[in-house]
């Protein structure tokens, strides 16, 4: 019997807990282990694993090139100099919730550590592609009592999966799929299939969302434009296919009976569906301040406006708000939600701009950039194609602002930046 190593253990707790947030989200990471929440938890392991890289800096030179090292150091401490310029209390737990998109960076490093000598495995893959059909299910068909029970009774709160955490498992799970050695001649017809179950409940759900997924599609054919052609009359018969099932799951979202004559009445039915209709060229200025006329759009900008001006006028442009108490933007009762809870700008780089100044909005796109340059192995549309759709989620979302979401990413950053996307490719031997 094969031995099961400690670095395995690592591997395949690591995954198992990257599946179970993709699945279930928001509910998954409200659940309590010990008195405290998953979410926590995972974001305490984050906080320790960043002193713990702050501490011993030659395990990041060692693994990384020396200006990704850098400017992750000089991130955090810019973040540092922000909450004791704001007076954050460090024994405070806000203080590490609202700086927890800063934190879950630290994922990308977990990841890539971990991951170092790892093969993704066919079964592997096939888990996560049967279970992105299955998120589905659950967020469309139906969401299984005992399981909504279990949350209810074990977690702060039972919810169903946002469009943003569909669409970053929808990405993930396609994106390394079409990067999976000896399984091209059928891969592309997932990514087809898949599109055309998918699309309309990105559409329903979320335009933003909907946005991301489509240019990822659309980016995707068009980087293996090639290997599609090499089967056309295969991927003609998908494509098919994926048209049908688009039209029989528009009509299955909007409740009508199949009427082949009726698609484009139910497709504009589908954007009205919770405000999902955007009027285009509706932006206009009063009073030196951008307003449009959709209301969705419209409080996304005031909130925006509200953190730039307030942060120029109040001196905190550079450096930010700090991390002890809520953006004043977000004061506002109108804007906390039918609970009263929320305090999401709905923009990752707004938020950042509030927290640590625009100088952590450069410090941040300056990472991610040498990510991007520094690794000569990712070929740079492979990294565009995964990070741009995701970034465009989370420039209308609050999904970079939450817990799962970021750790889901960077997670999958960092697994994907060790990889040569050029050899992507599955080991049939099992190591978990």
């Amino acid at each position: 019997m094969k031995k099961f190593t400690i670095s395995q253990f690592l591997q395949a707790s690591y995954f198992l807990f990257i599946l179970f947030a993709l699945l279930f989200g928001r509910s998954f990471m409200g659940l309590y282990i010990f008195g405290y929440r998953i979410g926590e938890l995972v974001m305490g392991v984050a906080l320790l694993f960043t002193l713990f890289l702050i501490l011993n800096r030659n395990i990041t030179y060692k693994y990384f090139n020396s200006k990704t090292t850098n400017l992750y150091y000089i991130l955090i401490f810019f973040a540092i100099i922000s909450a004791v310029l704001s007076n954050s209390s460090f024994l405070n737990l806000y203080t590490y919730k609202s700086n927890s998109y800063l934190l879950a960076i630290s994922f990308f490093f977990i990841s890539y550590i971990i991951f170092q000598k790892t093969q993704i495995s066919y079964k592997l893959i096939t888990v996560f592609q049967v279970s992105l059909i299955y998120v589905y299910i659950l967020s469309t068909v139906s969401y299984p009592s005992f399981l909504v029970n279990f949350f209810k009774t074990y977690s702060d709160k039972f919810d169903y999966n946002k469009a943003s955490s569909l669409a970053i498992f929808f990405i993930i799970v396609i994106y390394i799929t079409n990067r999976t050695k000896n399984l091209k001649s059928y891969t592309y017809g997932y990514l087809f299939i898949l599109s055309g179950v998918f699309l309309p409940l990105f559409l329903y759900k979320s335009r933003g969302s909907f946005l991301a997924v489509l240019l990822f599609i659309f980016f995707e054919i068009i980087f293996h434009r090639k290997e599609i052609l090499q089967y056309p009359i295969k991927n003609l018969i998908f494509f098919s296919i994926a048209l049908f099932i688009f039209i029989q799951s528009s009509f299955d979202l909007t409740d009508n009976e199949f009427n082949i004559q009726e698609t484009s009445s139910v497709v504009n039915e589908l954007l009205d569906q919770k405000n999902s209709k955007i009027d285009f060229l509706t932006f206009f200025i009063d009073d030196s301040r951008l307003y449009s006329t959709d209301h969705n759009v419209n409080w996304r900008l005031q909130i925006w406006q509200d953190v730039l001006f307030g942060s120029i006028s109040e001196n905190k442009f550079f450096l930010g708000y700090g991390y002890g108490d809520i953006l004043p933007a977000m004061e506002i009762e109108a804007r906390r939600g039918n609970d009263g809870t929320n305090e999401n700008v709905h923009n990752f780089l707004f938020n950042m701009l509030g927290r640590g100044g625009f100088v952590q909005v450069l410090l941040y796109l300056a990472l991610i950039s040498s990510i991007y340059f520094n690794k000569s192995n990712m070929r740079s549309y492979d990294f565009l194609i995964f990070v741009f759709p995701i970034f465009l989620i989370s420039f209308f979302d609050a999904s970079l602002e939450n817990s799962h979401f970021p750790i889901i990413f960077y997670s999958a950053l960092g697994y994907i930046y060790k990889k040569d996307l050029k050899q992507f490719k599955y080991s049939i031997e099992e190591n978990y």
